[in-house]
């Protein structure tokens, strides 16, 4: 998906209810779903694996917030265009307890 990307530098919880840290993005969650993952470039560049882990009043359609450790790297950061890949769920096998597991 193209998305534009910004960068944010609050410190407290996100919308999961944990702190922020590295790897956190906020995302409207019509595009990309709480708790899941996501692969971001720029260009060919990789930018990395992110949780959807927040939200924000000002992100709506395809627009990831990534979380930067100070205000000065998401000001540095800016505003840039971008691709975003949903990963995938693994596959989970789900046994009952007292069956045979093939």
């Amino acid at each position: 998906v193209p998305v534009e990307l910004t960068a944010y530098c609050l410190s407290g919880t996100t919308r999961r209810g944990r702190y922020v840290r590295s790897g956190i993005v906020a995302a409207d969650p019509k595009y990309f779903p709480l708790s899941r993952f996501i692969e971001v470039y720029v260009g060919d560049e990789y930018l990395g694996r992110f949780l959807v882990d927040d939200t924000g009043s000002r992100i709506r359609g395809p627009r990831l917030d990534v979380w930067m450790p100070t205000c000065r790297e998401a000001r540095v950061f800016g505003r840039v265009k971008g691709t975003a890949v949903l990963v995938p769920r693994p596959e989970i096998a789900v046994v009952q307890t007292g069956t045979e597991h093939k």
